[in-house]
């Protein structure tokens, strides 16, 4: 049974999320995308488990209703960009409208591309995703290393730092 989620977080506590370290969730809890559910095909490159092996992931839950969600939309795309797709693979997991074309208009409206993985209610094991938009970062051995919003200003930092420890990478 998919899950729906509703709430989209108010401004006063998108505010409190960019100016807290979200790293306190993966130091208690680790988790990794072993068991990763890519929920339903929407738009962009189709991926599978398999696939993310030996990549940076990083995996934004959002809704297509959900006004921060649509505004961390280019933020997304913007990273996405700075990064090969051998390096970093980037996946927006639409988690509101069970509706695949709704999820790809709002995906497309709001300035996403088809170079991102866009999939609907998907799932990682052991997340526990209670407000969307949030994000999270797995390394290339797939342990979870970050999880906050989208547009935390860590996020980037992050991201950099687990493509540069990627293998091979002189």
């Amino acid at each position: 049974m998919a899950r729906t989620f509703k709430l989209c977080l108010p401004l006063f506590t998108l505010v409190a999320m960019l100016t807290s370290v979200s790293m306190t969730r993966a130091d208690k809890e680790t988790f990794t995308l072993d068991g990763v559910d890519l929920g339903t095909y929407v738009y962009g490159p189709k991926i599978t488990s398999d696939a993310l092996a030996g990549k940076v992931v990083m995996i934004e839950y959002w809704g297509d209703q959900c006004g921060p969600c649509i505004q961390a939309i280019p933020h997304t795309v913007e990273l996405q960009g700075k990064y090969a797709s051998d390096k970093l693979v980037v996946i927006a997991n639409q988690v509101w409208t069970q509706d695949v074309n709704v999820a790809k208009a709002a995906w497309t409206k709001a300035g996403g591309n088809d170079k991102i993985s866009v999939i609907n209610h998907g799932n990682i094991k052991g997340a526990q995703v209670n407000a969307v938009p949030q994000t999270f970062v797995f390394d290339h051995n797939g342990k979870m290393i970050w999880t906050g919003h989208p547009m935390h200003p860590k996020l980037e930092e992050i991201i950099e730092k687990a493509v540069a420890a990627l293998p091979n990478q002189g």
